[in-house]
């Protein structure tokens, strides 16, 4: 017998079978002791020890820990094809036919949505299609795949919203409550609601219907999966009320969601959260206290390796700065920042960062740099997507600035005018 090893086909008749955790307890030691099983069956082992298995676990369980463990190696194999090559592997290849790499594309969509909305569409699209590829009991049955296409569906809506298609983001929406209807007879047993619900928020947010954001953050707090998402809710809630005018509940709910994070696990969280935080504060007029949150979180802006990130926390801090009392210096690092995002093609971020110039220049009725600050800001005629109050809104104060009437109440009200079309501040 000591010469016998378990095979991969005995393992897989062993797990298939119901158990209780002892008897799992002894598979585990067995894999542990004996290098001839574990060759058959040490995947299992290794998935328990990451974590990726419950102490009683199935085989459905297993496969699906397995195929999310899996998952990164095949990305990796799709990462710098062109789309249609990615979606043929997806078509042809039976091994890209992976649960956890439909879950994947969903995170990575996610998190290419701040800095390149098309790949986070592009993402979300391959998700999509994955998800209609597989079929039931590959490796789970029907309805739990059709909670998988609502999850793929939500996160197809999340990044068309990011891409500015807010029509199309609802209809994916429509279609991801659906699948979920369909499937959810069941329970949310894959622990997905709160995260649908959260994507739904942000949809709703950048729609300006924020009572109805806040209702279904609400109830995401509430859904299935919502511990681990605890932080990433609390902050939309904060983005949300922030963006609704309700800046002193903003300012409690970002303090909420910092102390719900982990400032070590959810590094760039951590610094966003902080970030706004400390924007926040500055639109209320709390300048001391923002004064003197400074030196923190400029270490944070700097821990995340992120140059975009340090020059926007350089432009709230010209704010900060200006108000506490040294204009000079506010004026100087303004028009350093405003140049910064002209130079990257920021021409919305550039325009919003010169309005504030342009307020503490006409402050003391300074109206010669107010001129070439007025001309840069012509490109975002030209941009598409800009509403046409704010545009109006641009057009009184260029006009106002080339006859050297400007006042710096109306490059106020014109930079609030903007950036209630497209807020700007760093969100997840």
């Amino acid at each position: 017998m000591r010469q016998e090893h378990l095979t991969k086909q005995e393992i897989r008749h062993f797990v298939e079978h119901e158990h209780d955790e002892i008897e799992l307890k002894l598979l585990l030691h067995h894999l542990a002791v004996c290098p001839g099983c574990y060759a058959a069956g040490g995947y299992i082992l290794d998935l328990y020890v990451a974590g990726s298995l419950p102490a009683k676990f199935s085989s459905i369980d297993l496969d699906l820990a397995r195929s999310r463990a899996e998952a990164p190696r095949l990305y990796a194999r799709l990462s710098g094809l062109s789309f249609a090559k990615q979606q043929g592997l997806l078509k042809d290849i039976r091994k890209f036919r992976s649960w956890g790499l439909a879950e994947l594309l969903c995170a990575e969509s996610l998190a290419a949505a701040a800095r390149d909305p098309g790949k986070a569409l592009e993402l979300a699209e391959l998700a999509v299609l994955l998800s209609s590829l597989l079929a039931p009991w590959e490796p789970v049955e029907e309805e739990w795949l059709f909670l998988l296409r609502a999850y793929a569906y939500a996160h197809l809506g999340n990044a068309r919203r990011v891409a500015g298609e807010l029509r199309s983001a609802e209809a994916a929406f429509i279609t991801a409550d659906e699948w979920w209807e369909a499937g959810v007879s069941m329970g949310d047993v894959l622990d997905y609601e709160a995260k649908i619900l959260a994507l739904r928020a942000s949809l709703r947010r950048t729609q300006g219907r924020f009572a109805e954001s806040v209702e279904f953050l609400e109830r995401a707090l509430g859904a299935n999966g919502a511990e681990a998402l605890r932080p990433e809710i609390l902050a939309s809630r904060a983005f949300t009320l922030g963006e609704a005018g309700d800046l002193e509940g903003a300012l409690r709910a970002f303090r909420d969601a910092i102390a719900a994070t982990d400032r070590t696990g959810a590094r760039r969280l951590f610094y966003v959260l902080h970030h706004n935080l400390l924007d926040t504060l500055s639109k209320v007029g709390r300048y001391e206290e923002a004064h003197a949150l400074l030196p923190e979180i400029a270490a944070l802006a700097g821990e995340t390796g992120d140059d975009l990130d340090l020059l926007r926390f350089r432009w709230i801090e010209a704010r900060i700065v200006a108000d506490v009392g040294n204009r000079a210096a506010a004026v100087a690092q303004l028009g350093e920042v405003r140049e910064a995002f002209l130079g990257r093609g920021l021409v919305f971020d550039s325009a919003l960062v010169g309005l504030e110039l342009a307020a503490l220049h006409l402050t003391h009725d300074e109206h010669d740099p107010v001129l070439a600050i007025a001309e840069d800001l012509l490109p975002v005629f030209a941009m598409e997507g800009v509403p046409r109050e704010a545009l109006a809104a641009l057009t009184v104060f260029c006009r106002a600035a080339q006859a050297k009437v400007a006042t710096a109440d109306l490059a106020v009200a014109t930079r609030e005018a903007l950036e209630n079309a497209n807020n700007s501040s760093i969100k997840r």
